[in-house]
């Protein structure tokens, strides 16, 4: 089963990004916000998400085919009203398809002026969901330092649990498994 390319949360359309999103990305975002038909302001890009992210993704994405895309990265466009364009106010999505033993980890962040309005959380939710659809997942993953409140937060609305905490980075490590109903 492919992987959907489109995802609609309460606030938020979700769109997959392919290489041809990526590689405009890096040219200019003004190039993105063509190809998305959406505006996109100076904060853009949010967070860790810099060109070294999407260099990374799109290299990971190229090496994995284009029956991968939608396992890596999604954008987060904020609906507005009908006489408003559209805004790209976040990014995440996943490391790549799911390893050998059914694992995916997820990535997320919201331009600056958009934080504090549940758009992270929004986009995990929809990961989470993108991800057990697929019957090879079984457990997602995801890392954020115990300094990121914000972040911390956004994995525990969605039901992960801390089940590490790496001693020389003070990296935390998050997971949510699949739970699975035996009828």
């Amino acid at each position: 089963m492919g992987l959907m390319l489109k995802y609609k949360t309460k606030n938020l359309q979700m769109v997959a990004a392919g290489k041809e999103h990526m590689q405009a990305e890096l040219e200019a975002p003004r190039k993105l916000a063509a190809i998305l038909n959406v505006a996109v302001n100076e904060e853009w890009p949010p967070g860790e998400y810099d060109a070294d992210a999407v260099r990374y993704l799109l290299s990971a994405m190229e090496e994995a085919g284009e029956t991968a895309v939608g396992w890596f990265s999604w954008y987060g466009i904020e609906n507005r009203n009908e006489t408003e364009k559209p805004c790209l106010v976040a990014a995440a999505g996943f490391f790549g398809p799911p390893s050998d033993s059914g694992v995916v980890e997820i990535g997320y962040s919201v331009i600056h002026s958009r934080q504090g309005r549940g758009y992270a959380t929004e986009m995990v939710a929809a990961l989470v969901e993108i991800a057990f659809a697929d019957s090879r997942v079984n457990s997602i993953i995801a890392h954020t330092y115990p300094v990121n409140i914000a972040s911390v937060k956004v994995l525990e609305k969605n039901g992960f649990n801390l089940v590490e905490t790496d001693d020389k980075t003070g990296l935390l490590l998050f997971e949510l498994l699949k739970t699975v109903t035996i009828r």
